[in-house]
């Protein structure tokens, strides 16, 4: 049964359709509409076959790369548009439990909450047992979030101009700086990927190697500078690229390329370079 109205949105670029299929599965049953925005995928044809199998989908093709941001815009535009109290978002490899919606809609009357999220967890670490039911954090990811529409229009929307790595983060600092509150439910997981991650120990420190592609290096280090321009936090943002920058230098395959475009993205992060 569907809670109330409730959209959710699935940004696709180049997805793996069986993992498609079983986001779309899962979440098609707990939702009022399930709206795709693909971002130029070179498979549109197996994403448009997905339409036979669930009545409440429907796709939005942007025929090319615009940026998680702006196809996020394009959803909170959509549920403004039909009258959607809430949106929530997913990765194109989400699949969530039968019951999320359902959990979720236990939270969205509290005063203040904007977001509503989940325990995440990684799949490629144990996860960790939350000592809590539930409680407010500062940031969460995209995936798996209920947003309020109308607060997410209040704030600004997303930055179109990040265009792909810390999208979330820039619209939940929004989001807590002008009162509002992000509520994460820790009854509820999700299983989410972050790249080919894995952890390592090196003199005594635990690190994480995300090993993305250079492609994505060059807009996590500029969008995390920008941020830190934006914000006045560019004390956590440069701790946050050193130890990225050590951990692509010395564990990562093709470490000169990536580190290349990390220092391009982070010299146009200090320029303030967008698009």
């Amino acid at each position: 049964m569907a809670f109330q109205r409730v959209l959710s949105g699935i940004v696709t670029y180049n997805p793996d359709i069986n993992r498609l299929i079983e986001n779309i599965n899962a979440i098609a049953p707990q939702v009022t509409t399930v709206l795709i925005v693909d971002n130029g995928s070179n498979n549109c044809k197996e994403i448009d076959s997905l339409l036979n199998n669930h009545v409440n989908v429907c796709i939005v093709y942007l025929h090319e790369n615009k940026g998680i941001a702006y196809a996020l815009n394009r959803i909170l535009s959509y549920a403004e548009s039909h009258n959607y109290e809430w949106f929530l978002t997913l990765d194109q490899d989400s699949v969530v439990p039968e019951n999320l919606i359902e959990e979720y809609s236990k939270a969205t009357s509290i005063d203040k909450v904007a977001l509503i999220t989940c325990n995440i967890v990684d799949r490629n670490f144990e996860g960790k047992v939350p000592s809590v039911a539930y409680d407010y954090v500062s940031t969460c990811i995209t995936s798996a979030c209920l947003t309020n529409t109308r607060i997410a229009r209040y704030v600004g929307g997303f930055d179109d101009t990040l265009f792909i790595d810390s999208v979330d983060h820039d619209l939940c600092i929004r989001i807590i700086r002008s009162g509002y509150k992000i509520y994460r439910m820790n009854n509820v997981n999700l299983l989410h990927e972050l790249g080919h991650s894995h952890k390592i120990s090196f003199w005594g420190f635990n690190y994480v190697v995300y090993n993305h592609s250079k492609f994505r290096y060059y807009y996590i280090f500029r969008n995390r500078i920008i941020l830190g321009r934006k914000y006045g936090t560019m004390k956590s943002s440069i701790k946050y690229i050193l130890l990225r920058f050590f951990s692509i230098l010395f564990f990562e395959k093709e470490s000169y390329a990536k580190i290349k475009s990390a220092i391009s993205g982070t010299v146009d992060g200090l320029k303030f370079k967008l698009l």
